[in-house]
């Protein structure tokens, strides 16, 4: 018997997620993450099973040990365009997202650097807001122009039959999972995908 149903966007046992990651000309998100910056953002368009039905630019901002995220919906069209290493033509009105995203394009020359590819499987608890992802076959490729083709070569960025366990929850975990996951015998650490990729074909 499953101990946590799955996420309601899961199909299968897994879904696919590929992002595209950008960075300033001076490479302040790669630095940030390795110099441990405590308040750093990533910047990233992400699709879902390699569809281009939903194609998210997506901001991820981390400051004293908590995460935030926040998104717009992108066409094709315009991501495209994006990936081509253009800029947003004109503001939107009240879209401040996409606005800081322009800003950052036009002041510290925001480009896309590297796709990011992985197959994920996500339980969810209604509980504490429980989330728990296992992500693996993490590999990376600088071929962004190649973010919607289906295959791309890449390069795995951790080694065979390694996986990413991640949990998250807002206040407390129930005893229950944490015993199922065996939480005690872990460790927790800080991964970044990005950085990792980067390091890989770089």
């Amino acid at each position: 018997e499953q101990l946590l149903p799955t996420d309601r966007n899961q199909k299968g046992e897994c879904y696919s997620i590929r992002s595209v990651y950008f960075d300033t000309y001076g490479d302040e998100c790669f630095y940030g993450n390795a110099e441990g910056v405590d308040r750093r953002s990533k910047y990233r368009i992400r699709i879902y099973d390699n569809s281009d039905r939903k194609i998210h630019f997506e901001i991820k901002q981390k400051q004293n040990g908590y995460i935030r995220k926040e998104s717009f919906k992108l066409q094709r069209e315009e991501c495209e365009k994006l990936l081509e290493g253009k800029s947003f033509d004109v503001t939107v009105q009240n879209d401040s997202v996409r606005n800081r995203v322009m800003l950052q394009q036009q002041l510290k020359m925001l480009r896309p650097v590297m796709i990011v590819d992985y197959e994920r499987s996500a339980y969810i608890c209604s509980i504490g807001n429980v989330r728990i992802t296992f992500d693996r076959n993490i590999a990376a490729s600088t071929s962004v122009m190649d973010f919607f083709e289906k295959k791309i070569p890449m390069i795995p960025v951790l080694q065979p039959h390694v996986h990413l366990l991640e949990v998250k929850y807002d206040e407390v975990l129930p005893d229950y999972i944490a015993q199922a996951l065996n939480l005690g015998n872990l460790q927790q650490i800080s991964f970044s995908k990005y950085y990792l990729g980067r390091q890989v074909v770089d």
